[in-house]
C-alpha cells in the first residue's frame, strides 16, 4: 500500500466533533425545511442525497440503514430533541442564514453550502472554542473561496501571517469580485451583509450551537461502541482504506511543496462522505473526515474489475463535455481559466465537470504560485482500459452464427 508523502503524521480524534455534527444537524434541518414538501417525510427519520442532476432525493433512515439500529436511534433521538430549538430559531427570523445555506460554489448542489463550509472548517470540537476574531478571520477566507479568490496558496511554501492575509483581504475590490460570480442578486446581497454583520451572526450561531451540541453529546453513548470500533479498525489497518481513497481521487499524486500533520475524525451525520481540508486555525494542519459508513459504501465492489467502480468511471468519461476536458488535458496541464477560455465553458460548468472527473480519479491537481493546475492521470485510464479488455475477453460469441 503506497502511502502519501503529503501526510507526515495522523492524530486520531477519539470522539466526534460536536461542532461539526451540530453544523450537519443544522444543514439537515434546512434541507428538510426547504424540500420536505416534495416528499412528505419527517425530519426525524429522513435521509437524502443529491443526484447527478442536483436534485435532492429523500428516503427513510430505516430503509437506508436496516442493520444499524443503534445508528438510526442516535440520529432520530438527536433530531427529535434538536427540532424545537431549530423551529424556534427560524421562526420569522434568521432568514439570512437560510440564504447562506442555499449558496453553493458554482451552484453545485452536491458541494457543501456556504454556511456548512464555514462551520465545518474550524477543526475544533465545539463552538465554545471559537473566538470572535477566529470567526471573522475564517469567515473572510470562506467568502474568498466562494468568489474564487485566495489570499494564500495553502499548499506552497509561502506562509503569510494572519495580519498579512487580512491586509490583502482589505485591499480587494469585493464588489468587482461579486460581479464575476453567478450568484443571484439575493445571494450576493446575503454574502455582503454577512461580511459586515459577523459579530451578530457569531452571537446568533453560538446561541444555537450551545443548545445543539449538548444534545449530540448526551446521545453519543447510543453510537459510541460503533464509533470506537470504527476508529480502532482504521488504526489497526494503518489507515489502509483512507490512503486508498486518497489515492483513488488523486490526492497522493498532488505535486506539493510541503507535507502536513493531519487530524483524523469520523463523521456521524454525513456517513457516506469524505472531506480533506486545510485548517488555518490549527497551524495549517490537514483534517481528514471520513463518514461512519464510507468504507462499506465505497468498498462494495470496488476491486479493479468490478462493475460498480468502472460504471462510475465510464459515466464520468462518457459525458461529451468531460470527454473534451480529458482530450484537452491529454496534451498538457492547464489551470482553470485557461480551460474555461479554450472550451468556452462558464466557471460553474467547468468546476462541476472537473469535480466529477477528479472524483472518478481521471484528473489530478498541482499548485504553482497561486494557480491550480489540472492534469490527466494515466493510471486511471489504464485501469479502465484493463477492465474493458477483461470484459472483452469474457464475451461469449459461440452462439452468434448459430441458426435454429
Amino acid at each position: 500500500m503506497r502511502k502519501t508523502q503529503i501526510i507526515k503524521s495522523i492524530e486520531v480524534k477519539q470522539k466526534p466533533s460536536y461542532l461539526t455534527e451540530a453544523a450537519l444537524v443544522l444543514e439537515n434541518y434546512l434541507v428538510w425545511k426547504d424540500k420536505s414538501k416534495l416528499s412528505n417525510i419527517s425530519f426525524y427519520d429522513m435521509t437524502y442525497f443529491t443526484n447527478d442532476e442536483g436534485k435532492i432525493i429523500f428516503s427513510y433512515l430505516v430503509d437506508k440503514y436496516p442493520h444499524m439500529e443503534d445508528y438510526v436511534d442516535f440520529i432520530m433521538e438527536v433530531r427529535k430533541e434538536a427540532k424545537p430549538y431549530l423551529d424556534e430559531f427560524f421562526l420569522d427570523k434568521n432568514e439570512d442564514l437560510e440564504v447562506l445555506h442555499r449558496i453553493h460554489r458554482y451552484d453545485n448542489q452536491s458541494e457543501f453550502s456556504f454556511l456548512l463550509t464555514l462551520l465545518t472548517t474550524f477543526g475544533l470540537d465545539s463552538f465554545e472554542e471559537i473566538s470572535k476574531e477566529d470567526f471573522k478571520f475564517q469567515s473572510k477566507l470562506v467568502f474568498l473561496m466562494f468568489v474564487d479568490v485566495s489570499v494564500l496558496e495553502p499548499y506552497t511554501n509561502v506562509d503569510l501571517s494572519r495580519s498579512m492575509m487580512i491586509k490583502e483581504f482589505n485591499n480587494l475590490d469585493l464588489l468587482a469580485l461579486m460581479l464575476k460570480t453567478t450568484y443571484t442578486a439575493d445571494e450576493s446581497m446575503a454574502l455582503f451583509k454577512f461580511l459586515y454583520n459577523l459579530e451578530d451572526i457569531f452571537d446568533r450561531l453560538k446561541g444555537l450551537f450551545t443548545k445543539l451540541e449538548p444534545i449530540i453529546e448526551k446521545n453519543y453513548p447510543l453510537i459510541e461502541e460503533r464509533y470506537v470500533n470504527k476508529i480502532k479498525a482504521y488504526v489497526a489497518s494503518d489507515f489502509e482504506f483512507a490512503y486508498k481513497l486518497l489515492g483513488d481521487v488523486g490526492f497522493n499524486d498532488m505535486k506539493l511543496e510541503k507535507s502536513f500533520d493531519a487530524i483524523f475524525r469520523i463523521n456521524l451525520f454525513n456517513p457516506n462522505s469524505t472531506a480533506f481540508r486545510l485548517l488555518y486555525l490549527t497551524s495549517k494542519k490537514l483534517e481528514l473526515v471520513f463518514g461512519l459508513t464510507i468504507d462499506e459504501f465505497y468498498g462494495k465492489g470496488r476491486d479493479k474489475y468490478s462493475d460498480s467502480l468502472n460504471q462510475d468511471r465510464l459515466r464520468a468519461f462518457s459525458d461529451p463535455t468531460r470527454f473534451e476536458i480529458i482530450k484537452l488535458l491529454q496534451k498538457k496541464s492547464y489551470y482553470v481559466k485557461e480551460m474555461a477560455d479554450i472550451l468556452y465553458l462558464t466557471p460553474a460548468t467547468l468546476s462541476y465537470h472537473l469535480n466529477q472527473l477528479q472524483t472518478a480519479g481521471f484528473i489530478g491537481i498541482y499548485y504553482k504560485g497561486r494557480k491550480s493546475y489540472y492534469y490527466l492521470r494515466k493510471d486511471t485510464l489504464t485501469k479502465l482500459g484493463d477492465y474493458l479488455y477483461y470484459f472483452a475477453q469474457n464475451i461469449n460469441e459461440r452462439g452468434r452464427n448459430e441458426t435454429n
